[in-house]
């Protein structure tokens, strides 16, 4: 009777170590299915790339296609989109590219419109598609953002410049159409020098607080609030192109709330 007992006891051990046990691998599982549900990232928008919750910043490009660029500038503007593609807009960040053409009704939204899908650098296999991702950010973003530097093409200069314009719809439909949580960042490439039949820096270069006081700058005037921008001068007008020029867009930047952090001079 005793021996019957000690086996029935060691067969419900072994019963409760198989329950324990089975209980563990099905915990484990479960745990793994939660783990997998959470870590697994909405799908990005199908047309934008961006992440399902929105842009995580935001950078406008604004480039001046109003004066032939030479061969060294374009040289160069092509290392400033790979720049662009490769390090400036990160993962998860929006860029609108926008060209400055002779009529800015008819260049009045971005010709370039997409969030940087990322290259699948750093995602696990078990919860996302690395190769997959990569390939979308060469197809979908990186190839058509270099292209489309051939698209900015002058034979001969413009009769009509307007960066003020430019500023204010790379504002309107650049920066207040998307709703982007983050930094936001506005690249400009261009010489700077509005030419337009109320007013032309190829002819004065005011005070700025006399030409912000007149009608043309009270009309003029873009609303940047926290935009941080980032001007590359394309030199084409050496004599006009001033320290004093500089200055006074520096004064209208920080007039439009913004932060004008650099200005580089561009090659060429």
């Amino acid at each position: 009777m005793a021996r019957r007992s000690k086996l029935a006891r060691k067969k419900n051990n072994i019963t409760l170590v198989l329950i324990v046990l089975v209980g563990l691998a099905i915990a484990g599982l479960l745990a793994g299915v939660v783990y997998l549900l959470l870590n697994t990232e909405a799908p990005p928008d199908p047309v934008t790339l961006c992440p399902a919750s929105g842009p995580t910043g935001h950078t406008v490009v604004l480039v001046d296609n109003t004066e032939p660029l030479n061969f060294i500038q374009r040289q160069a503007l092509t290392q400033r989109f790979k720049d662009l593609a490769e390090k400036q807009v990160l993962e998860g960040q929006m860029i609108s590219l926008f060209v400055l053409g002779e009529s800015f009704a008819d260049n009045a939204m971005p010709i370039f419109e997409k969030c940087n899908p990322g290259t699948g650098e750093g995602k696990s296999k078990l919860n996302a598609n690395p190769a997959q991702i990569k390939a979308r950010y060469i197809k979908e973003f990186r190839s058509p953002l270099m292209q489309l530097r051939k698209q900015i093409t002058l034979d001969k200069p413009s009769e009509r410049s307007p960066v003020f314009e430019m500023l204010q719809l790379a504002a309107i439909n650049g920066f207040d159409r998307v709703d982007a949580q983050g930094p936001r960042t506005l690249i400009v490439f261009s010489d700077m020098l509005p030419n337009m039949p109320g007013f032309s820096m190829f002819k004065s270069l005011p005070d700025f607080k006399v030409f912000s006081a007149g009608a043309y700058g009270r009309k003029s005037q873009a609303s940047l609030d926290g935009v941080e921008i980032y001007l590359n001068y394309l030199i084409n007008y050496p004599n006009l192109q001033t320290t004093k020029q500089a200055a006074f867009w520096e004064q209208y930047f920080d007039n439009s709330g913004a932060l004008l952090v650099e200005i580089d001079t561009f090659e060429g």
